[in-house]
């Protein structure tokens, strides 16, 4: 990943943590589903607590490295139920302030089999980090988020001939009250 701000990392065995496979997710009915995510979410959001410290620069680049025993899990099957979940856990543990697209940006996975103990080994790089804005911003004293227009991405509003209006595209940006 690129050059950027505080990076934060926590490991875990992600057999513990009991973390489905989308197959799993989908083939149970949405009753046993809803507690399934419930269960494994009160988990991860005690992990994250102890072991994260809450981000301040957005958008947020993760890094997933899946370590598994044995190859008999698709990777693309593992890693699209537990990044949600772990995305889910992230912002309802107080970390992330929301998992949406200004709050997180590159998701990378990486998948390595054969290992004795599976674990998933979770990387957080914040975009903008500053230690004495994070001083402040941590006590709560002065530091706001703003959406704000930065140019044009060159898509239509709306459909038909009168619809020729360009969107802008929404940045989030971090400020001090001074």
């Amino acid at each position: 990943m690129g050059d950027g701000g505080r990076v934060q990392v926590v490991e875990f065995n992600h057999d513990v943590y009991r973390l489905p496979t989308l197959n799993a997710m989908f083939g149970s009915h949405f009753h046993a589903r809803g507690k399934v995510k419930k269960a494994v979410e009160l988990a991860l959001m005690k992990l994250f607590r102890t072991k994260l410290v809450r981000v301040v620069g957005y958008p947020v680049d993760f890094h997933f490295l899946w370590r598994n025993r044995t190859r008999r899990v698709d990777p693309d099957n593992q890693a699209s139920a537990g990044q949600k979940l772990i995305l889910d856990a992230l912002q309802k543990a107080d970390v992330m302030e929301n998992d949406g697209t200004y709050h997180v940006g590159r998701l990378y996975h990486d998948f390595e089999f054969g290992v004795k103990n599976s674990s998933l080994v979770v990387e957080m790089r914040e975009s903008v980090y500053n230690e004495d804005r994070l001083r402040r911003v941590s006590k709560g004293d002065g530091a706001d988020m703003v959406l704000r227009k930065r140019g044009l991405n060159g898509r239509k509003k709306g459909k038909g001939k009168k619809a020729s209006a360009v969107q802008p595209v929404m940045q989030l940006e971090l400020w001090d009250n001074e």
